[in-house]
């Protein structure tokens, strides 16, 4: 409806040119939840806790269907297991996962309804629809209007005729423009919520025109913007998320200084490695227990079911050891040399510090840098993966898994750079080796945290003798994993380095470092 027309002359005016009947207005609350990523919007799907009256229900809007279910909590639920069984439940605790559900938008509607036709016979119904829209995450509750809009449907049996004359009447008559946007997505922009604005990997737009220098600053504000736009989920304790992208954000940047380290200079270079590599060692200890416990029920599952239940006292030892590493998480991020780390990174980033590039390197094109790095990174990791035999040590397979580590930070973060039908399938392939080796890895430090717990456990008088058997039961089901995935390492490797990927690498990257 255009903004200048009032509703109750719209309503007031269909009343004098057709039968009708006005019915009581109705009011209702709309809280859309989503995940800080957006990851239902960006599946088509919509959840919403709608209150109306005093009966709230759950509806999850999709591409093809709307579903309502009650809500017998008095509060939202923050994630999937606070779901209720049912459909929605099923369909989107995949999706979220261990994200936590967070009030997205607000939408309060005040409907009034007007009847189209008869006592005998009801044609059509109209609808004069008024939104007011409140952003969650603002500190105050001021809300925005957005313009009324009008619905016209049949209500019994098909009458076109009848909605011809209705649709005409406020087009022509009346002067009102068809809606163009859907009420959801103009209280998204009203608020400014931009949902594809955030991705836990962003997508730098490197140009091939770039030099070096320009390409690593650029890829250097990026991270650092992803590590601050997680930095207040890591400080609240949304989720284990908000850690996870928060840390990846910290290893890439160390990463890239090392990776194309001669573009910066290396007293600078050197000072910020060890400054983010002490901000993952204060943030590891968190995140490590955070995984413990996310397995937690992979580990009951693994065991019989009375075994399963002496768990019960790993669980809760977990919790406490996470609320320690937690307040000393929190106490870094508060500290001055966290401070100083973030803003003086800035400050060189954006060139108000003293030089942070060495500009003879820095001015090479990115083309060649890149091509070359990722090329030597590629043969770092085929050579360590040709060496190794079954007797290799399990830190062998790590040292290699941290170099394919590197290799898939080069091709992500240059990824703009080249042809994605080149580079598509070369990261596909590497994250499959990555599978493997991560899941092996996962299964030793996993062995060695559970053997070192057990032994804490035991000492503080924590765990009964049922938890200490049910633990080793559980080791021997680690043991057996780790096992079956050392055996899976050759064939992985073999199907990585098979020969087209081989040319593809060459033919990608050495012939255009070459040139």
């Amino acid at each position: 409806m255009a903004p200048q027309a009032e509703g109750e002359h719209v309503l007031n005016a269909l009343a004098s040119m057709f039968p009708s009947r006005l019915e009581q207005a109705s009011d209702d609350h709309f809280v859309y939840l989503d995940t800080f990523d957006w990851r239902l919007f960006k599946r088509g799907m919509r959840l919403a806790l709608h209150t109306a009256d005093e009966n709230r229900a759950l509806r999850l809007e999709t591409n093809d269907a709307c579903i309502y279910e009650p809500l017998p909590r008095s509060t939202a639920p923050r994630f999937a297991g606070d779901l209720p069984a049912g459909r929605i439940h099923d369909q989107i605790a995949p999706i979220i996962a261990v994200r936590r559900l967070l009030p997205r938008v607000e939408i309060e509607t005040k409907t009034n309804r007007v009847e189209i036709g008869d006592e005998n016979k009801v044609m059509a119904c109209v609808q004069l629809i008024q939104t007011h829209v409140t952003d969650p995450e603002a500190n105050n509750d001021q809300s925005k209007a957005l313009d009324p809009k009008l619905q016209v449907a049949a209500t019994c049996g098909d009458h076109p005729a009848t909605l011809r004359r209705i649709t005409r009447y406020l087009e022509y008559d009346l002067g009102l423009d068809p809606a163009t946007h859907e009420t959801f997505q103009e209280a998204l922009e009203i608020i400014g919520h931009e949902p594809s604005s955030y991705r836990s990997k962003p997508e730098i737009g490197l140009e091939p025109t770039m030099t070096a220098g320009e390409a690593a600053l650029a890829i250097c504000r990026t991270l650092l913007d992803t590590l601050l736009v997680n930095e207040a989920g890591v400080r609240r304790d949304l989720d284990m998320e908000f850690l996870h992208d928060f840390r990846v954000a910290g290893r890439r940047t160390r990463s890239i200084l090392a990776l194309i380290g001669k573009v910066f200079e290396p007293q600078s270079k050197d000072h910020f490695r060890e400054e983010f590599k002490w901000l993952g060692s204060v943030t590891g200890p968190v995140r490590d227990l955070d995984v413990h416990l996310l397995r937690m029920n992979n580990y009951r599952a693994s065991l019989p079911e009375a075994a399963s239940k002496d768990l019960a006292p790993l669980g809760q030892y977990l919790r406490r050891h996470r609320s320690t590493a937690r307040r000393r998480l929190t106490a870094a991020l508060r500290s001055k040399r966290y401070h100083a780390l973030v803003d003086t990174w800035r400050a060189h980033l954006d060139g108000s510090q003293p030089e942070l590039l060495i500009e003879r390197i820095a001015r090479q094109p990115v083309m060649d840098v890149a091509s070359k790095r990722i090329w030597q990174a590629y043969r770092r990791v085929e050579k360590r993966a040709n060496a190794i035999g079954p007797d290799s040590s399990a830190d062998v397979l790590h040292k290699l898994r941290i170099e394919c580590k590197k290799l898939r930070y080069l091709l992500e973060l240059f990824y703009s750079l080249y042809d994605s039908n080149d580079i598509d399938p070369l990261i596909k392939a590497l994250k499959r080796l990555q599978k493997n080796l991560g899941d092996f890895n996962d299964l030793v430090t996993q062995e060695a945290a559970l053997r070192r717990i057990a032994h804490e456990m035991e000492q503080a008088k924590f765990a009964t003798v049922d938890c200490l058997l049910a633990m080793g039961q559980l080791l021997g089901e680690l043991i057996w994993r780790q096992h079956r995935e050392r055996r899976r390492f050759a064939k992985c490797f073999a199907r990585f380095n098979k020969p087209r990927n081989r040319k593809r690498f060459r033919q990608t990257f050495k012939t255009v470092a070459a040139n």
